[in-house]
């Protein structure tokens, strides 16, 4: 089967020019760069918290987080916001961090509304993932002319580029 797609794949590529990526699934699996992709995002919130709570080092996944401690909530709330933001499903996301799709809609919907009003400690957080986002994937200016350059931070993470089938 491997050999059928790799052939597919170069065939495609020749004739379009296009890259493309197939990704192949057990059924009822997850799609592996789906999971790197969401893993990674959770890495960068918690690698920002901990820089910026240095007793909070204890955490390393927020699957396993029971509290409801607002200084650690914030995290995971910009977490599953930045996640919907990205594209990933609610339900998705939930399973990642041990909860509901219903909970996901709510944290993305209160982070939301806390940094259209403004509010300090959420904005603070919100800012300092999206700064260690940009240490992660770095930036390289190409814009020799010095044009606005009004794309998101996030777009980086999302690999649109490239078309991806799943095959189940």
């Amino acid at each position: 089967m491997l050999k059928y797609i790799q052939n597919f794949i170069d065939e495609f590529e020749k004739i379009y020019n296009k890259k493309l990526q197939v990704v192949v699934i057990k059924e009822g699996g997850e799609s592996y760069p789906d999971k790197c992709r969401l893993a990674v995002l959770e890495n960068i919130v918690i690698k920002a918290m901990h820089k910026e709570c240095e007793h909070l080092k204890c955490i390393k996944s927020f699957k396993k987080v029971k509290t409801r401690r607002r200084e650690i909530l914030m995290w995971i709330q910009v977490h599953c916001y930045l996640a919907v933001r990205l594209g990933f499903s609610k339900s998705y996301i939930g399973r990642s961090v041990g909860k509901d799709h219903a909970t996901i809609i709510h944290r993305s919907n209160v982070v939301d509304n806390l940094l259209a009003i403004g509010e300090k400690d959420i904005t603070k957080v919100y800012n300092l993932v999206i700064k260690q986002i940009k240490e992660y994937v770095g930036i390289i200016s190409t814009n020799l002319k010095g044009e606005d350059d009004t794309k998101s931070v996030l777009s980086a993470l999302r690999n649109k580029k490239e078309s991806i089938i799943t095959i189940g």
